[in-house]
């Protein structure tokens, strides 16, 4: 997709939209679908993974409103401290894969009542040289675009960062 169309897409994908261009042969055009207000959204731990020096913690973001709505993209995460103070040492990264993830793509997701969107973040346990991994007590969790969220008071150390991968539907893989 070249030109204005995918101009308009990308413009409609970061205000939360989701849109349906004509097709060939017909008009199947729908109107966009409201991105998920923050109110709107429970997020839930809804399990783990971990292997060979790597965790995996996924997370679902819940519709729990009475309309459809979307969302697209990766979520925000942002660590913190003991007192709730965000700990800039700790890089967080947008990733399509990780160690212990298979490849996944962006792309937007429409949750009717009561249907939910899962992501992952993961980081590894193994330290680089005698460095000693930072603690951090919970993770801020937000919808792409949102400017609220909730905390998970899951404390993890990660050695070389966090990755977030981007928001999926459907069951996860575990």
């Amino acid at each position: 997709m070249h030109g204005k169309h995918w101009t308009f897409l990308r413009h409609a994908f970061f205000l939360g939209c989701v849109v349906v261009l004509p097709t060939i042969g017909g008009c199947t055009e729908r109107l966009a679908i409201k991105s998920c207000p923050a109110d709107a959204l429970a997020i839930q731990q809804i399990g783990g993974d971990a292997g060979m020096g790597h965790r995996t913690l996924a997370y679902a973001f819940i519709n729990t409103t009475d309309t459809t709505c979307s969302l697209y993209g990766f979520p925000v995460v942002t660590p913190l401290g003991e007192n709730g103070q965000v700990i800039d040492s700790v890089t967080v990264t947008h990733v399509n894969h990780n160690y212990l993830s298979p490849q996944q793509e962006m792309h937007a997701i429409e949750l009717s009542p009561g249907q939910r969107a899962w992501f992952e973040i993961g980081y590894s346990v193994i330290p680089q040289g005698n460095v000693v991994c930072p603690q951090i007590q919970a993770l801020r969790l937000r919808a792409p675009g949102a400017r609220h969220g909730a905390e998970s008071k899951q404390p993890i150390w990660p050695c070389d960062g966090i990755e977030v991968l981007p928001l999926q539907g459907g069951p996860p893989p575990f």
